[in-house]
């Protein structure tokens, strides 16, 4: 819906102990809100973490040309 690319990571729940997937995904600030109500709609009692992103290199995206090098 977002025409965006996920990762699917298998872990387990240290709270339930139980197997459950991970889903990543990088979005841009517009799009967060849309997949909050995706998700809501999906399963209301997901667990779910927004964070800031610094920079993201791979295909699809365009690197900020960073010098890590100090």
């Amino acid at each position: 819906q977002l025409d965006r690319g996920v990762t699917f990571f298998k872990a387990r729940s240290g709270y339930e102990n139980k197997d459950i997937e991970v889903l990543f995904c990088v979005l841009n600030r517009r799009q967060v809100g849309q997949l909050t109500d995706i998700v809501k709609d999906s399963d209301p009692d997901a667990f779910m973490i927004v964070t800031d992103v610094y920079d993201v290199m791979g295909y699809g995206f365009r690197s900020r040309n960073l010098d890590l090098s100090e």
